[in-house]
């Protein structure tokens, strides 16, 4: 029986001691890799075509592309006549179709952004395998290889956060979108959102930003900047880096004439040294710019459209302020005064022009309407027009030694006319007269007819309540005298006409409504001694000969201020110069530089405006 045992067990029995078997493993193996390859297969098929599937449900439909904007609304500001002045938020311009531009316009964004637009299916793998190339050699990112319809799923479908998930999204909506839409449509919707810097969507926002114009009337040069931009908007930002883009709008041309968007010749011809925008020329915009931005607030609660304020600036006005502050610059400031200030408008009350700082730049402190000094003998004005009202230019008041209330004013040369005329006294600006006169009239009387012309600071009721020791604004003044340009009605300062939407819809618009504050009879003769003053009177250095014109000056104690307002039957303008710090000027009074300034200023504006007389 061992035997046996002994033999049987050999048979079953391997020579390394591990038991045989009848079924050949390899077999056994490839059966069960077949089988888990299947059932994987299954599952990834199930795994990938859900995730299609709810890509496909949670997909926005084409005719909601149009209107998807998650972005701040806009302002656009603009002169009386349309000029651009600034803007602020996300400005989308009108949607515009490739069909509508001259075929350089998308071509210089094909050629620069993705040359083979028209030959891939929306992911460009020649291009992306040589941007993959280009930056394992530079061992950097230095080139994308992204295409424009790449973009174009990704700025109107996804975030800009970094996931797995997101790029999947983007090649799914990038074949989505070369399906479901034509080449021309793609490129469409491209131009329309492309970011420009400076808050600008698109060619249309921004070629009206940058240029001024509407997107089809872009010259060759002109979309080759915009093109060139969009490699580092900012950076090549044609308003802020005008050589920088010009030189990025050159490689872009070259691009062009490879792509045989456009020949040499016409690269050579619209090749220049740098980029002329609208920002280019020097402006001093920035302060009203502010002050409309305030006055938009302060009639819309809400902001939740793209809107177009129209303001009552006009740019050759603004332009004529400049000039004249600058001629006299460096003559005031050698006398003593930092600062200007200074306002022009029209009877309506329509500002055309506001200088806030002798840096025209500035969009700091407003001096034209934020500072409140003293106005000196501006504030005769008030006195006299008012006593216009019982007396006529010709009556007499004596100029002689006067107390009231235990003081003792006198003149600004220190010396007593004697008997003078209400017209001579004003015309050379006598302390005694306005004094006596203020006080025939009473106090609170002309204190309630100074708020009645507009002014909103408060007024001391004082003994030298004549001689404007009360503060307010150089844009209160310009109003108040704007009732003595505009036949006796109250005059009140704005600067918005009306309010639009993006298509032209009427949001706001400005009524008018004023009351008379002065007779048409008492204005007549304060008219008469208001052109005296400029007519020999004490500002007669604002004498233009053929413009019939009337104004005062001012100036207050120890020459801290010094003012100068006048004004014709259609134009008011007032300046301002002193010290931010109060310190006195060298002596500078509102008869030397203030009114130099104004006459200079309205030897311009008569350019524009020849009609003129009182």
């Amino acid at each position: 029986m061992k035997d046996i045992h002994e033999k049987n067990k050999g048979k079953h029995d391997t020579s390394d001691g591990l038991k045989s078997s009848n079924t050949p493993p390899k077999k056994n193996t490839f059966l069960k890799l077949l089988n888990i390859i299947v059932i994987s297969g299954i599952w990834g098929s199930v795994i990938v075509g859900s995730l299609l599937g709810y890509l496909y449900l949670t997909m926005p439909l084409p005719q909601d592309l149009a209107n998807k904007n998650e972005r701040l609304a806009s302002m656009r500001i603009v002169s009386n006549t349309g000029v651009y002045i600034a803007s602020s938020g996300d400005g989308y311009g009108v949607s515009v179709s490739v069909d509508e531009l001259p075929s350089y316009i998308p071509m210089a964004f094909v050629a620069t952004e993705d040359h083979r637009f028209y030959e891939h299916i929306g992911i460009d793998f020649i291009g992306l395998a040589r941007a993959i190339y280009t930056n394992v050699l530079a061992g950097r990112v230095k080139q994308g290889g992204s295409t424009i319809s790449q973009q174009v799923a990704k700025n109107l479908f996804l975030s800009n956060k970094r996931s797995f998930e997101r790029k999947i999204r983007e090649l799914v909506y990038t074949i989505w979108l070369e399906v479901g839409f034509e080449k021309k449509e793609i490129l469409t919707l491209y131009l329309n959102r492309v970011y420009m810097s400076n808050g600008q969507y698109g060619i249309s926002a921004a070629a009206n930003h940058y240029f001024g114009i509407p997107a089809r009337d872009l010259s060759v040069w002109q979309s080759a900047v915009l093109a060139g931009m969009l490699k580092a908007p900012n950076r090549y930002n044609p308003a802020l880096s005008p050589k920088l883009s010009a030189t990025r709008a050159r490689v872009v041309l070259k691009k062009m004439v490879r792509l045989g968007v456009i020949t040499q010749a016409q690269a050579d011809k619209a090749k220049q040294d740098t980029v002329k925008t609208i920002f280019s020329k020097s402006n001093a915009n920035h302060v009203f710019t502010r002050y409309v931005y305030d006055e938009v607030s302060s009639i819309l609660d809400v902001i939740n459209q793209d809107i177009i304020v129209h303001t009552t600036l006009d740019v050759n006005y603004q332009k004529s302020s400049m000039t004249a502050i600058t001629a006299y610059r460096t003559a005031f400031e050698e006398k003593g005064a930092s600062q200007v200030a200074f306002l022009g408008m029209d009877t309506s009350g329509a500002i055309r022009s506001m200088i806030g700082s002798v840096d025209f730049k500035s969009v700091g402190f407003n001096r034209s309407t934020q500072a409140r000094r003293q106005v000196g003998s501006l504030f005769k004005a008030f006195i006299y027009s008012k006593a216009m009202e019982k007396f006529e230019p010709s009556s007499r008041i004596k100029d002689t030694r006067y107390t009231i209330e235990g003081y003792s004013p006198r003149n600004y040369n220190r010396k007593y006319q004697g008997v003078v005329s209400l017209k001579y006294a004003y015309a050379r600006s006598l302390n005694i007269p306005a004094i006596k006169l203020g006080q025939v009239l009473g106090r609170e009387t002309v204190i309630d007819y100074a708020y009645s012309l507009g002014i909103k600071s408060k007024i001391e009721n004082v003994r030298t309540l004549a001689l404007g020791v009360s503060t307010a604004s150089l844009l209160e003044m310009v109003g108040a005298f704007g009732a003595f340009s505009n036949e006796g009605y109250r005059v009140t300062p704005y600067s918005i006409e009306r309010i639009t939407d993006a298509q032209g819809r009427e949001i706001y618009s400005r009524s008018d409504s004023s009351v008379q504050v002065i007779s048409s009879n008492a204005l007549n003769k304060f008219n008469e001694m208001g052109k005296a003053v400029i007519n020999g009177g004490s500002g007669k250095y604002a004498h233009i000969p053929g413009v019939d014109m009337a104004g005062k000056t001012g100036t207050t104690q120890d020459y801290r201020d010094a003012w100068f307002v006048g004004y014709t039957n259609e134009h008011v303008a007032g300046v301002w110069l002193g010290n931010d710090d109060n310190t006195p000027t060298k002596k500078i009074t509102g008869s030397s530089f203030p009114a130099l300034i104004f006459k200079a200023y309205m030897r311009r504006v008569q350019q524009y405006n020849p009609a003129g007389y009182l």
